[in-house]
């Protein structure tokens, strides 16, 4: 998954599920991906085999439980 954004655009990531359940928790991998000339810092969740990237510049918010 991509999110794209600017300076000021804030990304929360939780771990929760809408019903509560927990099924891991997000972490930023080192370094950073580029895609077409564009920076992104690299998440991944260690429960659901999901990695996104945040465009660099966008504040992101990890809520792990």
């Amino acid at each position: 998954m991509l999110v794209r954004g600017g300076e000021g655009d804030v990304v929360e990531l939780s771990d929760l599920l809408p019903d509560g359940t927990d099924v891991g928790d997000w972490a930023q991998m080192a370094g950073q991906a580029t895609l077409e000339g564009v920076s992104y810092n690299v998440f991944c969740h260690s429960g659901l085999n999901a990695e996104l990237l945040v465009q660099t510049g966008v504040e992101t918010q990890l809520n792990n439980h």
